[in-house]
């Protein structure tokens, strides 16, 4: 049990099977991050100490939330805050400690100004350092691209915590700037718009807003020319919105488009997507500190039909559009919500029309888009437009994958008819239930049509992945989410179809036979029971391909004996296909008190399944090395890894020692509780570990799926939960209700979500620590990454990228070995040479080469010197190197170091810079050289020089650019003497006058 009171946690956590035991881990976790988070804040430890534990917090906010007590919260504002506006802190710790510090200040509920007071003047120091720095012009200083956003953004949820007294501060700090014949006033304005707070209780307005406010809006109507556009709860606003519309409305027109279409759009998108979110803090309040919006001034019907009257005819017109009609469904999703009654009326006719025009597909294509956003405005059973559900099941005969899948995740598949005459209901609902008898009706009377089978022989692995590969996932998601909605009768009815149609029908196990066995695990995972073991008759391949997918589900222990059957006759095939073989509930969101999910939790007898398996089938492919059976033996290795992942332990040995920057502080890593106890493993030795060292002893034919399944692959894969994770994403923006929020998200939604967080937890659990037998895999890894082979080359080198991002300081030891594989010599191929070349371009290494002085100068005169570098048939690697690269402040070279740098460069000059590509790309690294705070080297100013008349334009122009930097950095500092005018000089005509005095008379 907690001793405290959590601030806000992440409700998903408590559906998890394991939600008993998160107390417990979530409290030693946070105990580990405040430790060491201040230790290497009283060791001044930025790097590695601070960073790292910067980003674990990140870590624990994403999988706990804010998961502390109000205590705690405060701290970890204070110390991010004051870390991140530490004076002459590199860029990218001011990302790092940025996102951690906006992540903490995001939700305004939980800290009120009487909390905490943070002051405004170490932001606006860092405003202008991030803004408004004379060097970075003239390139002395290069910011990396997120550094500006990242800014504004702390500035943003921080003024809301400024002290009383900061309004009348700023105005007596940026009122000077206010001149309307100087670039200072846009200056004054950027820091008025960003850092003034305005959300003071209205008893303190007298020290914040009543100081500015008549002010500048009356420069606002002096420069304008033009009054309010609201006065006295007047309708001027709607007013001057009807007029832009109309004068608007045929820039919307699909015929005419140029380069202000996209302008257009995207206005036409956010405006109703602001006046959901103001509408969202007037009819469902969070419980804040916030000044409630006075009932006077919040919106009434009438004005919110005014407003999606005016905005109307132009989405309609937008729908259409050349470019498409993401912006037009997006503002018909957000004013469904405002007015259904108003919109979908004249939505659904145009989708009609469309569907009786021939001639025109894209605008059916078009309109069904724009219905399916607005799906949960179509079926809502309140009285805003209760006839939208009489068209639903009309257009489910119609629709596409993307509609009824969002539909059926709306509407629970029920036949209602029954209930007529036994509830009480009103006319229009009666008719709705005997309208649900369709669906009997539809799913009876359906035919499977039989897909033409495809020559097998002609097809590659990579085609799942084309078009064919997307229709796939299309019907497995639909069918899933069908099946899902639907009451027992019709789910029963609809899985006796699916067998009657797999039973008697033979596909090609491409395209068509994955589909429809994708179909049969959706089937076999949503209700548990209902999976059955396909008959083995003459057609092998076809009920392999179904059985393969019907076992990724619970319910197959009882058939234990008979799939270890089936799994010893068909292994060991040649073929290397068989090888690797309620009407009241539409629309209404998932209870989240109520959400009912079913772990499905492997039992003992289920995790001696696993053993029993692994000892039967896995232990003697480890056993055979023979050239003809090798192929089959690593598929064989393959499945039993990716299957058994998250039952199979991770080595326990000690990591490397002597690798990395030194630290003070512990980087030990938390493992969390997602795991399934007890672990399974060969006998008494670790299978990973005993796999591991085999496998690298065959790494001539090493199959690169094991070793990514060996360290990487714990029950999940980074991939797989990213695309998964993006497009939970954007079904959640399509289908929210943003009206209400508060997470009223569809229950299919719901729990897809909770699913993800156990595997968020999962892949936490993916070990960072760099042990001798991880070294000597990943050693293994850059060989085939840098091997003859292209298509090896390319997997290889996707393998340890991913390496790269998981176990810390491995990048720093693949430094020396892609520098000798980049050196002419004899014995390095033109293929190493171009596989070592990406992997020193991965974003890691990058990282490295800008950040440490050490690192940057061994890779710089290698990559000049390498004289093949020009004659690599992909010029990706030269385009990427002649972009400018951000060098942060962590790389210090002193004079010396500079001087070393410069002799270097001219060493390399004489033999390998007669090409001007070479020469651009290392004048480039020498320009990076030059900082505000080192003298450049008297050498290197003369080269720079020189080049200002080079032949070619390219030199020419990076000469230019350092040649200005160069003098910025030698301009003397001017001494500043105040001067008395008035204390100078005597009263009278000035001697440089004289001029313009008669006849050069002078006042006696």
């Amino acid at each position: 049990m907690l001793d405290f009171k959590p601030q806000k946690e992440i409700v998903y956590n408590r559906f998890l099977p394991y939600k008993d035991q998160l107390d417990e881990e979530s409290n030693k976790f946070l105990s580990e991050i405040k430790y060491n988070l201040g230790r290497a804040v009283i060791f001044k430890e930025t790097s590695p100490g601070v960073l790292y534990w910067s980003n674990r917090l990140t870590n624990y906010l994403k999988l706990y939330g804010r998961k502390f007590s109000k205590e705690d919260h405060l701290n970890f504002v204070h110390i991010f805050f004051e870390l991140t506006c530490a004076p002459n802190l590199d860029p990218q710790y001011v990302i790092a400690f940025g996102h951690v510090l906006i992540q903490l200040l995001k939700k305004r509920e939980l800290l009120s100004r009487d909390d905490l007071v943070l002051p405004w003047r170490p932001l606006h120091d860092l405003v202008k350092f991030t803004f408004y720095s004379k060097y970075e012009v003239v390139g002395l200083k290069k910011h990396p691209l997120k550094l500006e956003e990242t800014v504004k953004h702390v500035v943003r949820v921080s003024r809301v915590y400024f002290s009383e007294d900061s309004t009348q501060e700023m105005l007596d700090e940026w009122r000077p700037l206010m001149c309307p014949y100087d670039v200072t006033f846009g200056k004054a304005m950027f820091f008025f718009s960003l850092f003034l707070p305005t959300t003071l209780p209205p008893e303190k307005h007298d020290k914040s807003i009543k100081l500015w406010f008549d002010e500048l809006l009356g420069i606002w109507q002096s420069c304008t020319n033009s009054s309010r556009w609201e006065e006295h709860h007047s309708s001027a606003t709607q007013d001057h919105l009807n007029k832009l519309f109309r004068a608007l409305e045929s820039f919307y027109h699909p015929s005419n488009n140029g380069r202000y279409t996209g302008k257009l759009q995207r206005f036409l998108y956010n405006l109703p997507k602001e006046m959901i979110k103001r509408l969202h803090r007037e009819k469902f309040p969070k419980k804040s500190w916030e000044t409630p919006i006075p009932e006077e001034f919040k919106l009434t019907d009438d004005e919110l039909t005014s407003f999606v009257e005016c905005i109307k005819p132009a989405v309609m017109l937008a729908v259409f559009n050349k470019t498409g009609s993401f912006d037009a469904a997006g503002a018909l999703q957000n004013l469904s919500l405002i007015k259904p009654d108003v919109v979908l009326p004249t939505l659904l006719d145009k989708l009609y029309v469309a569907l009786a025009t021939l001639t025109e597909p894209h605008q059916l294509t078009a309109t069904l888009n724009c219905v399916t956003s607005v799906a949960r405005a179509l079926v809502r059973p309140d009285a805003s437009y209760p006839a939208g559900r009489r068209h639903v099941l009309t257009l489910l005969q119609l629709g596409t994958f993307m509609f009824i899948s969002t539909v059926v995740c709306l509407v629970p598949v029920v036949d209602c008819s029954e209930a007529v005459g036994v509830v009480e209901m009103t006319e229009e609902e009666k008719e709705l239930c005997l309208a649900t008898a369709q669906c009997f009706v539809m799913i009876e009377n359906s035919s499977f049509e039989n897909t033409s089978e495809l020559d097998s022989t002609t097809m590659k692995a990579d085609q799942r992945h084309s078009l064919e590969g997307m229709m796939g996932m299309g019907v497995a998601s639909t069918f899933h989410a069908i099946l899902m909605q639907s009451s027992p009768k019709i789910f029963q009815s609809a899985l006796e179809q699916l067998f009657a149609f797999c039973s008697n029908k033979v596909l090609e196990t491409k395209v068509a036979g994955k589909m429809a066995s994708d179909m049969c695990r959706a089937a076999a995972r949503v209700m548990e029971g209902m999976s059955q073991e396909e008959e083995v008759d003459d057609q092998l391949l076809w009920n392999l391909q179904i059985l393969s997918e019907v076992v990724r589900s619970s319910g197959v222990l009882e058939y234990k004996e008979k799939l270890v059957a089936v799994i010893k006759a068909t292994i060991h095939l040649k073929c290397k296909e068989a090888a690797t073989l309620g009407a009241t509930d539409w629309g209404q969101p998932g209870d989240l008190d109520n959400l009912n999910i079913q772990w499905h939790i492997p039992n003992e007898e289920e995790k001696l399944l696993a053993k029993e398996l692994l000892d039967t089938f896995l232990q003697p492919e480890l056993t055979k090395v023979e050239k003809e059976e090798l192929q089959q033996c690593l598929n064989i290795i393959a499945g039993c890894l990716l299957g058994a992942a998250i039952l199979l332990p991770d080595w326990d040995r000690p990591p490397l020692e002597n690798i990395g920057l030194k630290t003070l502080v512990s980087r030990g890593r938390f493992r969390n509780s997602a795991e399934m106890a007890p672990a399974v493993s060969m006998g008494e030795e670790n299978s990973r570990a005993r796999i591991a060292e085999l496998i690298h002893k065959l790494l001539g034919k090493i199959h690169l799926i094991i070793y990514d399944l060996l360290m990487l692959h714990v029950g999940g894969q980074r991939d797989e939960f990213d695309s998964r994770w993006r497009s939970a994403t954007s079904v959640k923006r399509a289908m929210e209700d943003r009206l209400a929020g508060k997470k009223k998200h569809v229950r299919p939604l719901l729990i897809e979500r909770v699913q993800l967080q156990h595997e968020m937890r999962v892949l936490d659990r993916v070990s960072t620590q760099l042990t001798s037998l991880h070294k000597v895999l990943l050693d293994d890894l850059f060989k085939l990454a840098t091997t003859v082979y292209t298509e090896v080359r390319i997997k290889a080198q996707r393998v340890l990228s991913s390496c790269i991002d998981v176990f810390d300081y491995f990048a720093r030891t693949l430094i020396p070995p892609t520098l000798s594989k980049l050196q002419d010599s004899p014995d390095v191929s033109h293929e190493e040479f171009k596989g070592a070349l990406y992997v020193l371009l991965n974003n890691r290494m990058l990282f490295l080469v800008v950040h440490y002085w050490e690192v940057m100068v061994d890779v710089w005169p290698a990559i000049v010197k390498a004289k093949r570098l020009l004659s690599s048939s992909n010029p990706e690697p030269r385009t990427r190197l002649k972009q400018p690269f951000a060098l942060t402040d962590s790389v210090l070279p002193d004079e010396s170091q500079m001087q070393e740098a410069v002799e270097a460069w001219k060493a390399t000059r004489e033999t390998n810079l007669k090409r001007w590509r070479y020469l651009q790309i290392c004048f480039n690294f020498v320009n990076l050289l030059i900082r505000y705070d080192v003298p450049l080297p008297a050498n290197a100013v003369k080269l720079c020089v020189k080049f200002l008349n080079h032949d070619a334009l390219v030199i020419r122009k990076v000469a230019i650019d350092a040649v200005g930097a160069i003098l910025k950095q030698q301009k003397r500092a001017h001494p500043k003497i105040i001067v008395n005018p008035y204390s100078l000089g005597k009263a009278g005509v000035h001697c440089v006058c004289l001029t313009l005095v008669y006849q050069n008379h002078q006042p006696e």
